[in-house]
């Protein structure tokens, strides 16, 4: 077995996925996939090895075994398994201010579902998409950030607010100094820096994992109305908020 094998075979492991599976998160072929696990003469290229490094948030050398992958360094809480991966609903980033507040029982749209190697002991994992280009180039359109509500940012972190006057959340990096904390903006473009103010500001989490390149998997024993209402309860919960319409 090669080292991409090796490498691959405990990602899909640890993830509780198959061939089939995996294919669908990342658009590569099954056929391509079982190649690159049981054939040593296997020769892919770039554009196949890349969807798979962006969806295990790893490192090209990590996915070839000349680094080691990141559940081989984890604290043993977060190793990403069978028993303890996480499946969690996709909900676009402009749309969850609607869910919140408004609460509607729109009109019933498929769900997707990603795998994330990350673990929540408290059920505590928010999967969000940027459905927009504002974060560009560092976080591109349609990358999926999985948010942990419960962990404490660290100088750095980017993590997703809650505007509450304005009723809207957005993204910024977190950072503190001299015992002061701030928020910046992620771009480029939009660097601006300011206090964190927690009576306008509400901290809903820390993102803990990046998807730049996502499909959605389909799980259909929920109902979409369901789903919905199980990720309202959640934001109501971390977010210690009464909404009223």
């Amino acid at each position: 077995m090669t080292h991409l094998a090796t490498q691959l075979s405990a990602l899909m492991k640890a993830a509780g996925l198959d061939e089939k599976e995996l294919a669908k998160a990342t658009g590569v072929p099954s056929g391509t996939i079982v190649r690159l696990l049981y054939n040593p003469s296997s020769n892919p290229t770039v554009n196949t090895l890349i969807p798979l490094m962006k969806f295990f948030s790893i490192s090209m050398d990590q996915l070839l075994g000349l680094a080691p992958l990141p559940l081989q360094n984890q604290h043993e809480e977060n190793l990403i398994n069978k028993q303890t991966a996480s499946v969690l609903p996709v909900m676009p980033l402009n749309a969850l201010s609607a869910c919140l507040y408004k609460n509607k029982d729109d009109k019933a749209q498929k769900v997707e579902w990603i795998h994330t190697g990350y673990y929540f002991p408290h059920d505590a994992g928010l999967a969000v998409k940027v459905d927009s280009a504002f974060y560009y180039p560092t976080l591109q359109k349609n990358t999926v950030i999985i948010v942990d509500c419960e962990k404490v940012p660290q100088s750095g972190d980017l993590i997703l607010l809650l505007h509450k006057s304005e009723r809207n959340f957005f993204i910024r990096q977190y950072f503190q100094e001299n015992r002061r904390q701030y928020i910046r903006g992620v771009t480029p473009n939009d660097l601006f820096t300011e206090s964190f103010d927690d009576a306008s500001m509400q901290l809903v989490g820390t993102i803990v994992e990046t998807h730049y390149s996502y499909k959605g998997l389909r799980k259909s024993k929920l109902k979409p109305k369901d789903v919905k209402q199980k990720l309202i309860r959640k934001l109501y919960q971390y977010l210690k908020l009464t909404i009223t319409n």
